[in-house]
């Protein structure tokens, strides 16, 4: 294996990653944006919903709720069929800003694809999901060893 890929791939990736925690739009954040997505999607949706599809905590989505409730964008309304439930909507404004976003987000990668050629677009597409999902197998394998090495030392 060559080291010189590897580390080539590492800072490629971080950077990408870098790129993209630094998008935000008229102070909305990227996770923001995703959550107004999920929300908008859905005539309602309770915050255990959100945090297993984002896989995070239910603290962290009241944090990031909390932030969205202040701008106005969301709504949370105790569920009237279980009181211990919380259902959050999105607002009129919350679902303008969020398609402001989006107009500017489709903007951005369609600017990029344009510079890049779309043949040159459509085989980095494809070569990234192929990489994902390569590696993601990868990962499965690793998890899958260090549980047996874990079970094995006891």
């Amino acid at each position: 294996m060559n080291k010189e890929i590897s580390e080539r791939l590492m800072r490629a990736q971080h950077r990408f990653m870098k790129i993209q925690r630094s998008i935000s739009f008229h102070g909305m954040s990227k996770s923001e944006f995703i959550l107004l997505e999920m929300i908008r999607n859905k005539d309602g949706i309770y915050v255990s919903e959100i945090a297993k599809a984002l896989r995070i905590t239910p603290p962290a989505v009241s944090k990031m709720l909390r932030c969205l409730e202040k701008k106005e964008y969301i709504q949370r309304q105790v569920d009237a069929k279980d009181r211990r439930n919380t259902i959050v909507k999105i607002t009129p404004k919350g679902d303008r800003a969020r398609h402001n976003i989006q107009i500017q987000m489709e903007g951005l990668l369609n600017h990029t694809i344009e510079r890049m050629g779309e043949k040159q677009a459509e085989k980095f597409i494809s070569l990234m999901e192929q990489f994902n999902e390569l590696f993601y197998e990868e990962i499965v394998k690793l998890k899958k060893m260090q549980e047996e090495q874990y079970e094995a030392d006891f």
